[in-house]
């Protein structure tokens, strides 16, 4: 992660470093927030990615106004194997890069849908996840976690497994009385992992989290990070 840069050969990744770091969930308000607190960086993660339908809203409506210089945009994009990790920030270099408007996500075809969100590559970890569950029990998982977090900063792959475990053992801990959650995973819904990617990338960053979602806050806690209460309002 040390050769991330913009179109102005700006370090983005060094910019983000050098400030206070929050991820944002897909239901958490930031567009105002991040106006009162400008010092700070605000990561648009693949969660929002994975889950808005309307990510021309989400990043181009008049509330942006051009763009945030301490909003930023993650992803993951895998090339030879490897996840090869891309920062945007939200500013008008952003916008310049599409032509026209964004899709909805109704709007996509199924085949664009698959490459979007893939659900072969959901199922596998799904998998993974249920014969982690089936296999480690909630003390293990829990020490596990514990003493691998220290590593988890500027690390994908130590953090994925991280997050992976934390959803295990909250799958674990919740399975019996959480019958949504329960349907989710047994459906590999297309919305499955949108919590556990937030975890991940606070880890791989070192930052707090903004949500509400109790799912959420409770991986959070067995992984040391803040998870900051939401606002109500656009997002």
């Amino acid at each position: 992660m040390n050769n991330v840069s913009n179109f102005c050969g700006e370090d983005l990744f060094q910019v983000i470093m050098g400030m206070d770091r929050v991820v944002i969930d897909s239901c958490a308000e930031w567009k105002q927030r991040s106006l009162r607190e400008p010092e700070r960086a605000f990561i648009l993660g693949r969660t929002i990615d994975n889950e808005a339908d309307n990510l021309e809203g989400v990043f181009f409506n008049k509330e942006i106004k051009g763009g945030r210089r301490n909003v930023f945009l993650l992803n993951a994009t895998p090339f030879n194997g490897l996840a090869v990790i891309s920062i945007d920030r939200l500013d008008t270099h952003f916008k310049a890069i599409f032509r026209g408007t964004l899709p909805r996500l109704g709007e996509m075809s199924p085949t664009e849908r698959t490459k979007w969100n893939d659900p072969a590559k959901r199922r596998h970890l799904r998998d993974s996840v249920a014969q982690t569950v089936a296999t480690l029990s909630s003390e293990i998982l829990r020490a596990r976690i514990k003493a691998t977090v220290p590593q988890a900063f500027k690390n994908f792959v130590v953090s994925c497994n991280i997050a992976e475990w934390a959803y295990s053992l909250l799958i674990q801990e919740t399975s019996h009385r959480d019958k949504t959650e329960l349907t989710k995973f047994n459906n590999n819904h297309e919305r499955l992992f949108g919590d556990t990617q937030l975890i991940q990338e606070a880890l791989l960053l070192k930052a707090s989290i903004l949500s509400d979602n109790i799912h959420v806050q409770r991986m959070a806690s067995y992984c040391g990070i803040k998870c900051e209460k939401a606002e109500k309002g656009n997002r």
